[in-house]
């Protein structure tokens, strides 16, 4: 394989602190990993992140709606052509020092991977608090996590149909794993009931529009077999994971019609018509405020056991 770029999305509509601070800690550990060199960060919002991060997508618009996916999209379009693999990665996962060596064995395996097979939480405090494995990684867990960090060879995104972008109150993560890995899913039995589940809440043209992606996405998917990167991150917390509502927050999007609702612009991130702003972002806004994401978080349902000591 080539070598692998790293896209960091972000954005914070409600301007929490902790944004800032989860970033910094996130690139620093890229930077003692040796390989700040392949991160590029892609922000929407009028205001970037500080640090030493390459910014190869930026656009100004402040919208309130979850901007991950389409910024992944976008950004990978302005990598350098020597890049053949890319991995996204939400700007609170630290990795550590074998991080890169692990990914780059992933992809030999495989076109498709989950960038760890650990996560384990930060608390406020500085230590380890849960852990949770990759929804990968089979060992009779059921509560494997499907985000954070994930990877692709690049031709997911000239070939195939890239990432589900439509997901404008988060959820992206598990369409992509929906699409990736199938039905049999070990440590996350309930994705192969998610379109079930997501047509209790999304509107009929979201529904169809991740039906489409869906189809391609197996067919660029092919026969490949996704697999885990073996090596374990750390994740930052920041606010309390029952305010982020991961159930009922699709309900917002049950009147949803990107055609009429979002301005869908080449080269921009989405932003709202005068009848989105009337009818949808209203929840959206309120939502993403609920989140308080600078609250110090309680618990995070885990997996496995957790060692006693401090994080990196």
């Amino acid at each position: 394989m080539g070598d692998f770029a790293i896209i960091i999305p972000y954005f914070n509509p409600a301007g929490y602190r902790s944004h800032q601070d989860k970033f910094s800690r996130c690139f620093s550990a890229l930077e003692a990993a040796g390989i700040a060199q392949d991160v590029y960060l892609a922000v929407a919002g009028p205001q970037k992140p500080e640090g030493g991060a390459k910014v190869t997508f930026w656009d100004p618009e402040f919208s309130f709606m979850w901007h991950k996916e389409r910024l992944i999209n976008l950004a990978t379009a302005t990598l350098p052509d020597r890049y053949s693999h890319v991995v996204w990665l939400d700007s609170d996962v630290i990795v550590d020092a074998r991080w890169a060596y692990s990914v780059r064995e992933a992809f030999t395996r495989s076109k498709i991977i989950q960038s760890f097979r650990t996560a384990r939480k930060i608390g406020s405090d500085g230590h380890i608090k849960q852990a949770r494995l990759g929804v990968l990684v089979a060992d009779g867990a059921k509560s494997g996590s499907v985000g954070l960090a994930w990877g692709a060879c690049r031709s997911l995104f000239t070939d195939g149909p890239g990432l589900f972008d439509l997901g404008l109150v988060g959820s992206g993560d598990s369409v992509f794993a929906h699409g990736m890995i199938g039905n049999d899913i070990c440590t996350a039995p309930w994705l192969s009931n998610l379109r079930e589940r997501l047509a209790q809440s999304w509107s009929p043209a979201l529904q169809s529009a991740m039906h489409d992606w869906l189809v391609e996405a197996s067919r660029w998917k092919g026969g490949s077999v996704a697999v885990a990167a073996d090596s374990d991150i750390h994740v930052v917390e920041h606010g309390v994971t029952e305010n982020r509502k991961y159930s009922q927050r699709h309900s917002l999007l049950g009147s949803l019609d990107p055609q009429k609702h979002l301005i869908i612009e080449q080269g921009r991130v989405f932003r709202w018509t005068p009848a989105g702003l009337a009818s949808v972002e209203g929840g959206i806004r309120s939502y993403f405020y609920g989140r308080r994401e600078d609250e110090p978080s309680g618990r995070w349902e885990s997996a496995l056991p957790v060692a006693a000591g401090a994080a990196p």
